[in-house]
This record gives C-alpha cells, structure tokens and sequence, in this order.
C-alpha cells in the first residue's frame, strides 16, 4: 500500500511518489514535509484538512 493523502472537499490525492506539479512540490516530497501553507491544488483546502489514506500499489494489481 501507497501512503496518500486526500482532500475531504474535493478528492485530489497528494502522493509522495509524485509530489504536486501545480505547486512546484518535487516527487518524493512526503506530505508531513510539505510547508504548513500548503493547500490542496484543486479548492485551495488547507493541510490540516487532508486524511491519510491507503492506495493499492499498482505492482501488486
């Protein structure tokens, strides 16, 4: 399983293995690290309301 985090407002995904393009966060990047300022690309949500979730790795399907 792949660690996520999602936006409860509008569903985008933060994935460490692709960081986010629209706000210049490089691949890698894990989402505790991300700046306290950071806000989900799609409704600008902040941070705090992401939750974790856990995505099949696409290996294993």
């Amino acid at each position: 399983m792949s660690p996520c985090h999602q936006c409860p407002h509008c569903f985008t995904l933060y994935d460490d293995r692709y960081g986010d393009v629209l706000s210049d966060i490089p691949a890698g990047v894990s989402f505790d690290n991300l700046p306290d300022g950071y806000t989900c690309p799609t409704c600008d949500a902040p941070k705090t309301d992401f939750v974790a979730v856990a995505l099949p790795d696409p290996a294993v399907l």
